[in-house]
C-alpha cells in the first residue's frame, strides 16, 4: 500500500475515533441530563403530593376552625343572654362612674346596657366592669377577630351584589329591569362599606379608650364621622399612646372610599 495511502487511513482512523469519542461523551452527558430529569420529575411529582395533602389538611383545618368558632360564638351568646336581669351592688365603668344597684338589661353588639338607681347608660363591653366583662365572655383580640370576620364577610357579600349588578347590566345595557343603574349601585355599595368601617373605626377607638382611660379623657371624637375627629386630624389633639395609628388607617381607608363616592356624582 503506497505511503500517501495509509497516511490517509490513519488520517480518517483518527478522525472517526475522535468523532466516537465525542459521541460516547454526548451519550453520557445525555444519559446523566436524562437522570436528572428523572430525579427532577420524582421531586416535582413528591412536592405535587405533599401540596394537595397540605391543601386537603389546611381546608380541614379551616372547617374545624369554622365550627369551633360556632360553637364559640353560641356559647357566647347564651352566656350574654343569661345575663339579662343581672343584679349587681355596684359596677365601675370606663369613665370613672361607678353606677349603684345596676341591672343588666341587654347585651348586644359589643354593648352593655345598665339601669341603675339614677338611671340608664349603655357602654361598650370593654368599658363595661371586669365582672361584666368576664360574664360577657369578653375579650379585646376576640372581638376585634369578630368585628374584622364580620366586615370581611359584609364586604364580600357588598362585592357579590355590586358584580352581579355589573354582569346583569353587561348583559342588558338598554333594558328596563326597575333596577337601579349600576353607578348608583357602586355608590350604595360604598355607603355601605363606608358604615361598615366606620363602626370599625369607632369600636378601635372604644378599644383605645378603655385600654388608656386618663390619657384618652377629653378627646375630640366624633362618632357619626370619626374620620374627621380631632383625634385624627389636628396635632394638638393627639395623645402618647399606642393604637393611635390603627385609627390613622382605618380613617384614612373610609377617606379613599369617600373620594370614591364623590367622583361617582352628588350622594
Amino acid at each position: 500500500m503506497p505511503r500517501s495511502d495509509y497516511e490517509a487511513l490513519q488520517l480518517e482512523n483518527q478522525e472517526l475515533q475522535k468523532s466516537v469519542d465525542s459521541l460516547n461523551l454526548q451519550t453520557r452527558q445525555l444519559q446523566a441530563q436524562l437522570a436528572l430529569g428523572q430525579q427532577q420529575q420524582a421531586v416535582v411529582a413528591d412536592l405535587q403530593r405533599r401540596l394537595e395533602e397540605a391543601k386537603n389538611e389546611t381546608a380541614q383545618k379551616e372547617e374545624e376552625l369554622r365550627l369551633l368558632q360556632e360553637r364559640w360564638e353560641k356559647f357566647k351568646g347564651d352566656r350574654r343572654k343569661a345575663m339579662v336581669g343581672k343584679e349587681f351592688g355596684e359596677v365601675a365603668i370606663g369613665d370613672g362612674r361607678v353606677l349603684k344597684n345596676a341591672v343588666v338589661t341587654g347585651v348586644v353588639d359589643e354593648q352593655v346596657a345598665i339601669r341603675h338607681e339614677t338611671g340608664f347608660v349603655k357602654v361598650a363591653l370593654a368599658q363595661s366592669g371586669e365582672e361584666i366583662r368576664w360574664l360577657a365572655c369578653f375579650d379585646e383580640k376576640d372581638a376585634a377577630d369578630s368585628l374584622r370576620r364580620a366586615r370581611l364577610g359584609q364586604a364580600k357579600a357588598l362585592e357579590g351584589k355590586l358584580s352581579t349588578s355589573r354582569s346583569a347590566s353587561n348583559l342588558l345595557p338598554g333594558a328596563s329591569t326597575g333596577r337601579l343603574p349600576t353607578s348608583q349601585e357602586e355608590a350604595e355599595a360604598i355607603r355601605q362599606t363606608i358604615t361598615t368601617q366606620r363602626q370599625a373605626l369607632n369600636a378601635a377607638f372604644q378599644r383605645l379608650v378603655a385600654r388608656n382611660p386618663s390619657a384618652m379623657r377629653g378627646a375630640d371624637w366624633n362618632s357619626a364621622r370619626p374620620e374627621d375627629s380631632g383625634l385624627i386630624n389636628v396635632f394638638a389633639q393627639r395623645r402618647a399612646v399606642m393604637g393611635l395609628g390603627e385609627l390613622d388607617s382605618l380613617a384614612a381607608a373610609i377617606k379613599v372610599n369617600l373620594r370614591k363616592l364623590h367622583d361617582l356624582g352628588p350622594r
